[in-house]
């Protein structure tokens, strides 16, 4: 730890800490625009500057006032005034300098009332200006879709370039010629040649970077800003919906004639989300980011809001008469949905139906879900994966399983079969991070080329589908690896205890003998440590007996010596963190069991868990929730011993026999077994992997009752369709892949009669003989933790905590699922079929994820579809 004194105040801050954070840590205000937490040092603005009056270093080096967001605090008795006469007149030239050639457009800039520039030039400015000439004009150019450049405004702190090139690695941006001339621009005459995320015009301080989806809708003092969670990947990211606030009773503009024509305008945006921003709160000083993302949005999170507003949301409900879907009264869809699934129940038994949930939906509303499935229809007939070609039995996420920040923090990665640039976009930030700020080892293995495999120590490209052939391969060259690198630390550790090692640790006696031997002794029984963890189980020996390197990387299509040196690079490391993806997990054969080959060979290795990415926003909430034919809520078995519990708090006798899955209801609907449906919050007959085996499945139906925001492809062939309020009009959590909890909020009423989820669910309860009762998302979070025993303890206060970062429940709970015993995988099977050498990618992409952004303005102009 360093002692210092700011402005005459004794601070101890680590060694190493920037000055400028030593100062906000005492909250002491230091003004700054080039300086951002996560972004190299530059020192380009000059705005933080402040004196060092005495210090380590000789009394010459700091002559001068320094700017402190590049100076390194190191060592004991510096002494720093941030307000002196001499900073205070430097400060006031500087923005006089800035404001010379700006534009002072502040009425109509986007970023008027939250501008660090009008924030500064407010406490810190001048007042006047000695220039008399006219100001540089600079032309406002487009930068293609959704990113307007104001070179009138910019300060040239590079932000934006630096943001582009070192966190997201596009390196679209960047500065062009210099001093007044200096321009910020991609490439000339073109638009952007990036991913779109606008993380750029997040981190500008002022108003040259905008988007022209937004453009002055709204000042600071006329808008609502209501924190939620993206609904699109499992990453989870916080971000805030801004709406305009209400005017009078129902979200309308006060009466008055006089102001008839101004009210129109004025009042036009209200009832619509305007812009989704990250949590970054502009001012002289950067507050506390908020969420697991910070300031991170991919181009999804950030543009694809409009689907909200859109203008074909279902408003009210429909039911089926002679043949045609025509408008009906909630009483009246009610009592025809109820009517007739109550006539199949009773005819054909409670196993002819079955209900598809959602993993888009909130997780109170997914435990309503699947307890009415199991509760009001009497079956375990429920799914929540509609998209996945092979449906095993799911894994709760263990307790030590890497969060984005272990990511951010490993010096060793592996991923495997995952696009994780287009479907983890935060989850690839972090990856890239670590690679750039730790020189973390990183390998990518699977079948797509993502942009992260340019920043890769091996990139091991295999045959479509053979992704599990591939993780054998991997851990064939890994076991030897790993155990050689074990004994060679275990080697360097002991040399280092020696008498001849430690006196020359002391550097001449400059460092203390016990420290020395202190250190030696620590490191060695590290090293023990880690070799004594290290055990391969019969399981993963049982797998592995027989087959070669050779074979498994010549199943996969991959050079076995570039498996050898990816086993290497990562084989010492005290932690590798493993990433699994889709592609793995639900697309390969085998892949299921391969997920958990590789539990099991992570704790032979004394690794944490691997991490699945799971592909919607709520696909780990879902599962566990529960809505499964096999798994109960907390991933207990369906079945008689785990009914029993669930039965009591129910009140009503649960089903034991484990239900059908998706594929399984599918194709028993196609042969007449399965007779009725009911289908939330999701699109079959766009993300069913077997269209047509659907499509026939839908036609024998007896009765389908779909509840959804729009009038899907699946929708139009309902009964009943209830119309569903989305994401931005309801409370309730959301759970990320990581197990992290996170409070959604409503940010605006549903349009028209749409009701929430968990209201639908209760009235149809009600008309099937059901009394349930409304109850609140806390309440109905209680019960979820009552009957799981999974999300125990989870608050409100913890998800409201001011950093909006959720609650990690493994990690809270304690929770550690048990190891599944490893049976011998079909290795002849992993390859795939060679009858077909062609072989179609499906899965999201870069703009779309889902069926729900193909609604979307923001996503079809970057991607038309």
């Amino acid at each position: 730890m360093a002692k210092l004194t700011i402005d005459g105040i004794p601070v101890e801050v680590p060694d190493g800490t920037v000055l400028l954070e030593a100062c906000k840590a005492m909250g002491i205000d230091v003004p700054n625009f080039c300086y951002y937490p996560k972004l190299a040092l530059i020192g380009a603005c000059r705005m933080c500057l402040v004196e060092i009056t005495a210090g380590p270093v000789p009394p010459a080096v700091f002559a001068k006032p320094q700017a402190s967001c590049t100076t390194i605090v190191r060592g004991d008795g510096w002494e720093v005034l941030t307000n002196s006469p001499k900073v205070e007149k430097l400060r006031k030239g500087m923005l006089e300098f800035l404001l010379l050639n700006h534009s002072l457009t502040c009425p109509t800039c986007d970023m008027g009332g939250e501008c660090e520039l009008q924030d500064n030039t407010w406490r810190y400015g001048p007042g006047i200006s000695r220039l008399q000439d006219s100001k540089a004009y600079r032309v406002i150019t487009s930068l293609g879709p959704f990113v307007d450049l104001n070179m009138q405004r910019c300060v040239q702190c590079q932000r934006c370039t630096r943001y582009c090139d070192e966190v997201m690695g596009n390196r679209a941006l960047g500065m062009e010629h210099r001093g007044a001339a200096t321009q910020i621009m991609g490439f000339p005459g073109e638009d952007l040649d990036c991913v779109l995320c606008g993380n750029c015009i997040e981190v500008c301080p002022v108003g040259a970077l905008t988007s022209d989806m937004f453009d002055t809708k709204a000042r600071p003092w006329d808008r609502i800003e209501t924190p939620t969670i993206c609904t699109y990947c499992a990453d989870g990211c916080s971000m805030k919906l801004d709406t305009k606030a209400p005017a009078g009773p129902n979200n309308t503009p006060f009466a008055n004639d006089h102001w008839d024509r101004y009210a129109v305008k004025l009042y036009k945006d209200r009832g619509r989300v305007l812009r989704a921003r990250a949590f970054v709160d502009s001012g002289i000083l950067i507050e506390e980011y908020k969420g697991n993302n910070q300031e991170f949005l991919c181009h999804k999170g950030r543009f694809a809001f409009h689907v909200i507003n859109h203008p074909q949301r279902l408003t009210q409900p429909l039911v089926r008469r002679n043949g045609e879907l025509e408008p009906a009264t909630w009483p009246e869809a009610i009592a025809a949905a109820a009517t007739g699934l109550r006539r199949i129940q009773e005819t054909n038994g409670p196993d002819a139906l079955g209900g598809i949930g959602s993993e888009k939906i909130t997780n109170e509303e997914s435990y309503l879900f699947q307890k009415f499935i199991r509760t009001v229809f009497g079956t375990n007939n429920v799914d929540c994966r509609v998209s996945a070609k092979d449906l095993r039995t799911e894994r709760a996420p263990g307790r030590t399983q890497p969060t984005v920040d272990d990511l951010y923090n490993s010096t060793s990665i592996l991923v495997v079969g995952a696009g994780i640039t287009e479907e983890n976009p935060l989850t690839e930030s972090k990856i890239r991070l670590a690679v750039r700020r730790n020189r973390a080892s990183l390998v990518v293995a699977g079948s797509r080329r993502s942009l992260i495999a340019d920043e890769t120590t091996s990139f091991l490209r295999c045959k479509p589908g053979a992704e599990a052939a591939l993780v054998y391969a991997l851990a064939l060259a890994l076991a030897p690896s790993r155990q050689s690198a074990l004994q060679g630390a275990v080697k360097k550790a002991e040399d280092a205890t020696l008498p001849t090692a430690l006196e020359k640790a002391t550097q001449g006696g400059k460092v203390p003998m016990e420290v020395v031997e202190k250190n030696a002794q620590d490191a060695l029984s590290k090293a023990q440590d880690a070799i004594s963890k290290f055990h391969l189980s019969d399981d993963v020996r049982g797998v592995l007996s027989g087959r070669t390197l050779e074979d498994a990387a010549g199943q996969a299509g991959v050079d076995p010596a570039l498996v050898e040196a990816a086993a290497r690079a990562i084989a010492g490391a005290p932690a590798t963190h493993i990433v699994l993806g889709q592609d793995l997990l639900v697309k390969a054969p085998g892949g299921r069991e391969a997920a958990d080959f590789l539990r099991t060979l992570c704790r032979s290795f004394g690794w944490p868990d691997p991490a699945e990415l799971l592909e919607h926003n709520n696909s780990r909430g879902a599962r566990d929730m529960g809505v499964l034919p096999d798994l109960l809520p907390g991933y207990k078995p369906a079945g008689d011993a785990s009914a029993e519990p669930l039965s009591i708090v129910w009140g009503t006798r649960v089903p034991g026999a484990t239900g059908m899955n998706t594929h399984e209801m599918v194709r028993a609907a196609a042969e007449g077994q399965l007779r009725g449906l009911y289908v939330v919050g999701s699109n079959p007959l766009v993300s069913y992997p077997g269209g047509d085996l659907l499509r026939r499945a839908l036609e024998r139906l007896d009765f389908l009752v779909v509840q959804d925001a729009f009038l899907s492809e699946t929708a139009i062939h309902a009964d009943v369709v209830f119309p569903a309020a989305m994401w931005s009009e309801k409370d309730g959590t959301f759970t990320n892949w990581e197990g992290r909890v996170q409070r959604v909020r409503p940010a605006l009423a549903p349009p028209g009669e749409a009701k929430t989820d968990d209201e639908i669910l209760v009235d149809l309860a009600h008309a099937m003989g059901h009394p349930w009762r409304m109850q609140s998302y806390e309440q109905t979070q209680a019960e979820i933790a009552q009957v799981g025993g999974i999300y125990t303890g989870i608050t409100e206060e913890a998800l409201t905590d001011p950093n909006g970062a959720g609650v990690l429940w493994p990690r809270q709970n304690d929770y550690e699922p048990e190891l599944v015993p490893l049976g011998q995988p079909d290795f002849s099977a992993l390859a795939g079929d060679g009858a077909y050498p062609m072989v179609l990618f499906t899965g999201n992409t870069t703009y779309h994820h889902g069926s729900l952004t193909s609604w979307d303005e923001g996503p079809r102009t970057a991607e038309p579809i």
